[in-house]
């Protein structure tokens, strides 16, 4: 048997990958900035599997092959290069070993090598995508390996994988890495990532079996440099750069416009479980974004919306009143060369199979500036094209928007519940994602009348404009003018 000779090298780490080589939890979840090393510490895991585990397999989970191939192998190979393994001598990918090596097998080999690594002592790495519902089902895995993990479905990586790392108790039960999970990301942007850091409260509660680790790029900045981030703190966004640089999660700006927005408090999930269960991951339909998927929409009631227009990005912002609660449905966007109309178009497909086709459209002075190439306003072409679509136009023209400072007094006052005339305010947190980013981002700085809402963040050439404050004005736009009359009865001056 072609046995290759065990690799030796002496290895530097930084001081969070020491923490992690000297720890045995049974869970661990690294929330390490980019560059920080990660791929290094995946590495080192899959040479303890080997070294400890021969014959096991294990799981290497992405959320979707193209993950897996692009971002997650190349540099995993590169660690294993890093520590002593050799492509084609000590591993084959993608490939059955030689024959005539006669290395052995997992106990429960793959009936395809496609995506799979083949170590000498038999130990396999299957590559599982999310995105393929059966990719992970029914391989009776050993233990988890999550590369970019704040992407994943937490769904999918439940049904689809976790389930499966089980069997070979007897084999393995030496070792604390049977069945143990290794999940790294950067800090999530999004709430999909939530599912992730909630580990943290996790690893607090069951300290002996859970490692939960933040680092950021910093503590490697020996091998990155300075320029790494100098250049990134130039290009990237502040949001960006603080949470997949500097590990600082997305939150609310220390002096924000919002600052009695409580996102535990104002935030709902609006999925329609009942019929998302009903359907397939893999299904058209699943694929295909519409209000099918949302609970928390009246069909059978007309929507509120209101739109911020400008020439990089269109957002609207929609609504229903409940009497008690103003639930806040959804934040759609398009951007440049998209117009206002293919905005509206968005709209009208997602909301297809809304049985009552009528919208309350709320809008400011901003909407009746003339278009010099049609020689129409925006709420002209918006009600044209709503109605082309078949829906009913209430239009409801405010005037002038209000000032900044009467909007942050407003907001301030419903958030905190201050009024009894006010109804609860709720956003879908999984249709109104940039809606809320973009006021827990918006600040507040002094202004001639008062306090103003920091729109600076718009103009700057880097700017991520679904992040700024551009939709924050359609929702201020939508909930100020619903309800400002509910303040004193006799209507909320400017």
């Amino acid at each position: 048997m072609n046995k290759p000779d065990l690799p030796q090298r002496r290895v530097q780490l930084n001081l969070p990958q020491v923490a992690f080589a000297n720890s045995q939890k049974k869970q661990t979840y690294l929330e390490w900035g980019r560059g920080t090393g990660k791929s290094t510490v995946i590495a080192w895991r899959k040479k303890d599997i080997v070294k400890f585990m021969p014959r096991s397999k294990t799981g290497l989970v992405g959320q979707d092959y193209q993950q897996l191939m692009t971002r997650t192998l190349p540099s995993t190979i590169e660690g294993l290069e890093l520590l002593g393994f050799k492509k084609d001598i000590h591993y084959f990918f993608g490939k059955r070993p030689p024959k005539e090596w006669r290395w052995p097998e997992a106990f429960q080999p793959p009936l395809n090598y496609e995506n799979y690594f083949s170590f000498y002592n038999g130990t396999g790495f299957q590559l599982i995508s999310l995105d393929k519902p059966d990719s992970g089902r029914g391989l009776n895995l050993d233990a988890v390996i999550g590369d970019e993990s704040a992407l994943f479905n937490i769904d999918k990586l439940g049904n689809n994988v976790l389930t499966s790392n089980r069997g070979n108790i007897d084999r393995f039960k030496h070792t604390w890495l049977h069945h143990s999970l290794l999940f790294c990301s950067s800090t999530p942007t999004t709430l999909n990532g939530r599912w992730f850091i909630n580990q943290e409260q996790n690893a607090k509660k069951y300290p002996e079996d859970i490692l939960y680790m933040i680092a950021n790029s910093q503590y490697n900045a020996h091998n990155l440099g300075a320029d790494f981030f100098k250049q990134n703190k130039r290009l990237l966004t502040d949001l960006i750069y603080n949470a997949e640089i500097m590990c600082i999660r997305p939150g609310k700006v220390q002096t924000g416009f919002y600052p009695t927005f409580d996102e535990t408090k104002h935030t709902h999930y609006g999925g329609n479980d009942n019929y998302i269960f009903s359907i397939s991951y893999d299904s058209e339909e699943m694929r295909n974004s519409n209000c099918n998927f949302d609970a928390d929409l009246n069909k059978d009631a007309p929507i509120d919306v209101a739109f911020d227009y400008g020439s990089k990005i269109n957002c609207v912002a929609a609504g229903q009143d409940n009497n008690k609660q103003y639930t806040v449905l959804n934040g759609l966007f398009v951007k440049s060369p998209l117009l206002i109309t293919d905005l509206v178009q968005k709209f009208c497909d997602y909301y297809s199979n809304h049985r009552k086709k009528e919208v309350n459209y709320y809008y400011d002075h901003t909407a009746v500036y003339r278009n010099a190439a049609s020689n129409s306003t925006f709420a002209d072409e918006v009600t044209a094209k709503f109605e082309a679509n078949g829906w009913k136009v209430n239009r409801i023209y405010v005037g002038q928007a209000p000032f900044h400072s009467t909007k942050y007094l407003f907001f301030g006052m419903l958030f905190s519940g201050e009024s009894a005339n006010l109804p609860h305010v709720s956003y879908n947190k999984n249709n109104c994602k940039n809606l809320i980013i973009s006021m827990q981002q918006a600040g507040a700085k002094e202004g001639p009348k008062g306090t103003e809402k920091d729109k600076r963040p718009e103009h700057r050439a880097n700017a991520v404009d679904e992040e700024t404050t551009h939709f924050s004005d359609a929702g201020d736009t939508l909930i100020y003018f619903k309800l400002r009359d509910r303040v004193t009865g006799t209507g909320w001056l400017m």
